[in-house]
């Protein structure tokens, strides 16, 4: 079983590298831009930091969690939960990428904070 879900989440990984691409947080934040109607889009500062860490993370987490499910199965322990908790770490990690990749845009932050307020009754 651990042997396929890591075969799995070489997958994953290669998504998720994907996902943390500058391109992507630009396409991201962009349609988020013209779905709410938050006027023309521009490139903040700092996605290049953000991506760098999400290419970089992604393969560091699913290497880190390979290594510690190869060391179990030596010593003749169970792995396959190794594979599970790599793949929550990158799903809160993907998160947070791209949570911070939308705190970039304060267009998003007035959207969402104006939207959750509920506006008074005459």
């Amino acid at each position: 079983m651990a042997i396929v879900l890591f075969a799995l989440g070489i997958v994953g990984t290669i998504m998720n590298m994907n996902a943390a691409t500058e391109q992507a947080f630009v396409n991201n934040a962009a349609e988020i831009f013209r779905m709410n109607n938050l006027g023309e889009y521009h490139r903040p500062e700092g996605l290049d930091v953000l991506s760098c860490a999400g290419i970089i993370g992604h393969p560091l987490n699913y290497a880190i969690w390979l290594y510690i499910a190869l060391r179990r199965y030596k010593a003749g322990k169970r792995v396959a939960w190794c594979a599970f908790t790599g793949a929550i770490i990158a799903i809160v990690f993907g998160g947070m990428l791209s949570s911070g990749a939308h705190a970039l845009h304060p267009e998003i932050w007035d959207f969402v904070f104006n939207s959750a307020v509920p506006t008074p009754a005459p």
